[in-house]
Parts: structure tokens; sequence; C-alpha cells
């Protein structure tokens, strides 16, 4: 950045843009992965995952607050040297790229696959990238505004579908204790990791938001909130379509539930779809500004809304090859793994660092 970002985000922009990265890949993946591990017992490991996710965010929120008016593509250089930061930050590059694809093609291949099937692939992944490059070319003050609206959008429709659905109906949640081997559990609380792909994205919002003082708490909240989500989500799948048909790429189709209307249910899981488009751009648009701001932090001559423009275009032209869906869904749970040690590993790296050179000069680390 070449000079100070004005604070313009609020602290309920920082909390719906945090969440809303969360949300898209969340939804589409959680219950089927971690229920497929964990049994009945995977809305307590969401639980407990999402717990501890909230204590890293406030990590995550420690580390840009050591840098109040400077973003991931700026601070790395100050840490670990011109040379070792450039070299972070292209691999962190490279994974925002990847998860920015990762998340368009997993969309596009279930609305493809359930809703309008003669449609290529493709086409649903390039609009999915054109709106998010519309999104990321709004910066930082117009991409949390977009996010606010996305969450209202969304966030309705989701209680308006699953809290019925648990009403009167708890206690088919109750886990089975012992049931499943303390190694399967494990494995679902890795399952869920991709579903919380994004959190780090906080690090290039921090240096708008308004009341810094108060940012740990919206940061967390955030998470909290993704995490009842998930919760609410995962315990309503299994539930009521039963661990056995928790295969099927993308929530079950609500027409499956016996004593319902099937045309209601239709709509309902259609309007679904198309409504987590708000969401999904959200996430992909969170990935494709990090990339940019990478990039631009490698060659400060770079411009920000050509290199956008630029790396958009790379992703239409990746995103032309269709990947099978199968395929994708596979990636992204080897992929959340990867993430989540990355992110998570430097993390630590860079607050031990800070704290050094925090204590060594005896003042904040960017000055």
């Amino acid at each position: 950045m070449n000079k100070e970002p004005k604070p313009s985000v609020t602290s309920f922009q920082y909390l719906t843009v945090i969440s809303g990265v969360l949300f898209a890949n969340g939804i589409m993946s959680l219950p089927r992965v971690v229920a497929s591990d964990a049994g009945r017992s995977a809305w307590l490991v969401v639980l407990a995952v999402g717990l501890v996710m909230s204590g890293i965010t406030l990590l995550a929120d420690k580390l840009a607050s050591e840098f109040p008016s400077q973003d991931a593509a700026e601070w790395p250089k100050l840490l670990l040297g011109p040379i070792l930061g450039r070299v972070w930050m292209s691999v962190y590059g490279l994974r925002a790229i990847a998860l920015c694809l990762l998340t368009a093609q997993l969309y596009a291949g279930n609305l493809s696959l359930r809703l309008l099937h003669e449609t290529p692939t493709y086409v649903f992944a390039i609009i999915i990238l054109t709106l998010s490059l519309m999104a990321v070319l709004a910066r930082i003050p117009g991409f949390t505004r977009y996010s606010e609206a996305a969450f209202f959008l969304s966030m309705p429709l989701i209680l308006f579908v699953v809290i019925p659905f648990t009403k009167g109906n708890s206690v088919h949640l109750l886990p089975l204790i012992g049931d499943k081997p303390a190694e399967d559990l494990f494995k679902g609380a890795l399952a869920a990791s991709y579903s919380y792909s994004g959190f780090d994205f906080l690090w290039f919002v921090y240096p708008y938001l308004q009341h810094k003082a108060s940012s740990k708490l919206w940061a967390s909240g955030a998470v909290l909130l993704a995490t009842g989500v998930y919760t609410f989500v995962t315990a309503t799948a299994v539930m009521f379509f039963g661990i056995e048909k928790l295969n099927i790429i993308f929530l079950p189709t609500l027409s499956i539930l016996s004593g319902i209307e099937v045309v209601f249910f239709e709509r309902i899981d259609s309007l679904m779809m198309f409504v987590w488009l708000s969401t999904i751009v959200t996430t992909a648009a969170s990935q494709l500004y990090t990339a940019t701001r990478l990039t631009q932090g490698m060659s400060s001559r770079l411009s920000f809304a050509k290199t956008a423009a630029l790396l958009s275009g790379l992703l239409l032209i990746m995103a032309i090859n269709d990947i099978p869906i199968r395929q994708a869904v596979a990636f992204s749970d080897m992929f959340g793994v990867f993430d989540l040690s990355f992110i998570i590993s430097s993390l630590l790296l860079f607050l031990f660092l800070a704290s050094l050179r925090k204590g060594k000069g005896g003042t904040s680390p960017e000055k």
C-alpha cells in the first residue's frame, strides 16, 4: 500500500466478510465429509473444530494488530526479509488462486449436476469468476459492503430451511458415544478443516477497520457464527437423511423427506442453490483479492486493477477445462489439510518473529 488505508469497514462488516468467506465451501461439503468418518457424532466434531478455529482466528487477528496499517502483502517482507518474504507470498498466492478456482468449480459442478444438466460446468465457473473480479475491483470498502448484503440475503433462508427441521427432533441428535474409534473422529476433524479455509482474509481487511480495539471479539464471533451454522446444517443432514445418504455431492435434495410436499422443497432446494451464489462470490473474490495484493507486494509497480484482471483472465482459462465434480471434491478434502497446516504454521512463525522484532526494537514491528 502506498498510503495508509482509510478506515471504512465497520465491525459488523468485518464479521460478515470473515464468516462469508467460510460459509460457501463449508455448507457444500461439511455434512458428507465429516459424517463419513464421525458418524452421528459428526455435529460434535464440527462444534469442537469450530471452537479451536475460533481461538486460532484470535491469534490471526493479533498478528494483524501488530501491523495496523499494513496487510499481508507487506509485513512478511519485514519479518522474513525481502527474498524469503517474496517466496512465502508466492506460495500463499498460489494457494489463494487454487482456492478461488476450486470454489468456482465446486459450485459450478453442483449447479450443473443438480439443476441445469445441459449447461457446461465451465459456464457457471466463468460467471462466478467474473462476478468475483467485479467485487475485487470495488476494493475492500466496496467488497465488505457486498459481503454484508450477501450475509443478509443468505442467512434468513438458511435458518428458514434448517431450524424447522430440527424442532422437536433433537433426540435424534444424541451422539453415539463409543460407536466410532478416536482415530475416525480425528479424521472427521481433519475433513472439517477445508470448511474453515479463508479466515486469514482478515489480514487484508484489518487495516481498513474503523474500531480496531474490538476486532478480536468480532473476528472470533465470525468463526463462532460459521460454527453454529455448520453444526445446525450437519445435524440436520444426519438427522433427516441418514449417514448412508450423505455420500451425495452437496446437501442431499430436500425432496426426499417423507411426508413433505415434493414441489415445495424442490423450489426451496433450487432457491438455495442460487442464493448461495452470493456467498460463493464472497469466497472466490476474497481469494482473488488475496492473490492480487500478494502479486502487488512482490512488485509495487503493478497496478491493482490490471493485476486483478490478469489473474482473473488466467483463472477463466483454467476454468474452461472442466474438472469432474468428484475429483474436485476429493481434491478439496486434501487441500483443506494443506491449507490449514500452511496458515497455522505461518501464523505461529510470524507471531514469534513479530514478538522478537518488537522486543528487540521496543516499538511496534512496523515502525
